[in-house]
């Protein structure tokens, strides 16, 4: 696919797809391992977007949320999406790739409770994580990591 002319709603769509699957491979992975909660890492770069994600279970990622939501939100058994960085092509600005591909991962991952942005210090970032109705996990700072409770 050539990501510059990549601005269709179907183009960005099947990006989405694929990052999303790149992202449950992650999590097979990750299940794989001798416990659950351990995280899993990975960068990948696909069609000019680069995503550093870790991927681990509610149950290691409690006191990562406690103090902004409380125990009894997170499943047990449930899953935990960390975005810590993420760059689009700039020809993939603005087309609604990021709201696509938080669609297609709620969607697709099973059990996902949480989808978290670390260290979001972009304000037009910020400004769109809000719209989509992420809040800061440190509700001290206007800047930081944000998350959002999906299930």
């Amino acid at each position: 696919m050539n990501v510059a002319s990549s601005t269709s709603h179907q183009e960005i769509s099947e990006l989405a797809r694929d990052l999303v699957s790149e992202i449950q491979d992650l999590y097979r992975n990750a299940e794989a391992l001798p416990m659950r909660h351990l995280s899993a890492y990975t960068q990948t770069r696909n069609h000019e977007v680069t995503l550093y994600v870790r991927v681990f279970s509610s149950m290691y990622g409690q006191a990562r949320f406690t103090r902004a939501l409380g125990l009894d939100v997170l499943k047990r058994n449930g899953r935990v999406l960390v975005i810590s960085n993420i760059e689009f092509a700039p020809s993939l600005q603005g087309r609604g790739l990021l709201k696509a591909l938080m669609v297609e991962a709620i969607e697709k991952i099973e059990d996902l409770d949480i989808v978290e942005f670390e260290n979001v210090l972009n304000e037009k970032l910020t400004h769109d994580l809000l719209h989509l109705g992420y809040i800061h996990r440190d509700m001290s700072v206007p800047f930081g990591s944000m998350f959002k409770v999906v299930r």
